[in-house]
């Protein structure tokens, strides 16, 4: 099936103009695939999770990727789980296997690159002969369909997909049509936000879901027995802080903001703890407002004036949010992209980030209740951090993301 390349409404073979746009598709036969261009000057190369795919005059030969990778996650995973385990014993084991291991990516990748560089280096005689290394020639290929950046090709009943650079689909799309014929096909792609603003909004749809959970936790009637529990929960995080060095509140504080933003890293897991987290923030909110005989909306309306309140309330979103990229765009991510550095550490990066803005906040909560009537002077590094970040790497987004 083909499509039209206005509008991307299905036409047949014998169509001249596409009946929803009435755009001229007569010449599409001699622009797809005109037989001078029906040979792969170079390979293509395309990406998956798992494994590098060469596309080439020969077929589509695939190249597991992930055995020493795999290898190498799973041991710096152990000695990760074995220092956090013994500093922080409450964070719960799965999840944290999983923070773990999206932050020890960059060094599964490195040593997956270093594998794949050297067996791209070898001959094909060679090549095919190492484990993991297969080759389906184009006559067996069933299907091929490209849109955008995303290839997928069938097998039989099987399926796989992959990513390729849009440089290389013109060449590749024409080597497909000749060898394919009808079971090729080159679809449009819808236009689409760029990646950094997907980002954003990501972000900031998170972070408005757990204001308005917080909010409503703090003025909602408790349920039975809630009161009691909440009351519990906040004179004991009193007590641990009360009567501390700044340096003793600045450690408990951190630490405890690290966890939640490691487990919030979690697909899923994570943005079902902001919401529990946004709940009990709330609650507790509604007993310190009990506590001092005043409305939890005076409360709010002061913790909203504090800048180390939205420091962390930015942050646990933006975590999350890194999270949920990781696993929805793995898949788009080529072999040129990751075959630079920078551009594969971006979840570690970014959590890097996310930690640096968490210390802030950390020394900014230390801070606020000994700065009286200058509180609100605090807000200058918060500004001064804001306009780093945004003049530092919001032109580089688009690239790092």
């Amino acid at each position: 099936m083909e499509y039209c390349p206005s509008c991307g409404a299905q036409i047949a073979a014998d169509q001249n103009f596409c009946s929803r746009c009435g755009y001229d598709i007569r010449g599409r036969a001699e622009t797809v695939a005109p037989a001078q261009q029906a040979t792969l000057a170079a390979p293509v190369y395309g990406m998956d999770l798992t494994k590098l795919f060469v596309l080439d005059e020969d077929g589509v030969t695939s190249i597991g990727t992930a055995v020493w990778a795999d290898f190498a996650l799973v041991v710096g995973v152990i000695a990760f789980l074995a220092a956090m385990v013994i500093a922080f014993p409450d964070i719960p084991l799965i999840p944290a296997v999983i923070a773990l291991s999206l932050l020890l990516l960059p060094v599964a990748n490195k040593l997956r690159h270093v594998r794949l560089k050297k067996l791209l280096s070898l001959p094909r005689t060679d090549l095919l002969r190492r484990r993991g290394v297969s080759t389906t020639p184009w006559e067996s290929l069933s299907a091929m369909r490209i849109k955008g950046k995303t290839l997928k090709y069938e097998v039989g009943w099987k399926q796989q997909t992959m990513a390729i650079e849009r440089a290389d689909v013109p060449a590749l799309s024409a080597k497909a049509a000749h060898a394919l014929g009808a079971k090729f096909s080159l679809q449009p792609e819808r236009k689409a936000l760029s990646n950094h603003m997907k980002f954003v909004i990501l972000a900031l749809s998170l972070f408005v879901a757990t204001q308005i959970i917080l909010i409503a936790a703090s003025v909602a009637p408790f349920f039975p027995g809630e009161q009691a529990h909440y009351i519990v929960v906040v004179n004991s995080t009193r007590a641990s802080i009360n009567g501390t060095t700044p340096l003793t509140q600045f450690g408990i504080i951190y630490a405890n903001n690290v966890q939640v933003t490691l487990m919030s890293l979690v697909p899923g897991y994570g943005l079902i703890l902001l919401s529990f987290a946004s709940y009990n923030t709330g609650r507790a909110i509604q007993v310190i407002a009990f506590q001092n005989g005043v409305s939890p909306s005076d409360v709010l309306l002061v913790l909203y004036l504090l800048p180390h309140s939205w420091v962390e309330e930015v942050c646990y979103p933006l975590a999350d949010a890194l999270g949920l990229y990781a696993l929805i765009e793995w898949r788009r991510m080529s072999f040129r992209d990751f075959s630079v550095w920078w551009r594969r550490d971006r979840l570690t990066l970014g959590f890097g980030m996310i930690a640096g803005l968490l210390a802030l906040a950390a020394v900014l909560e230390v801070t606020e209740p000994s700065a009286g009537q200058f509180v609100l002077f605090l807000w200058a590094p918060v500004f001064l951090a804001a306009a780093y970040l945004y003049t530092r790497f919001w032109p580089r987004l688009e690239n790092i993301l």
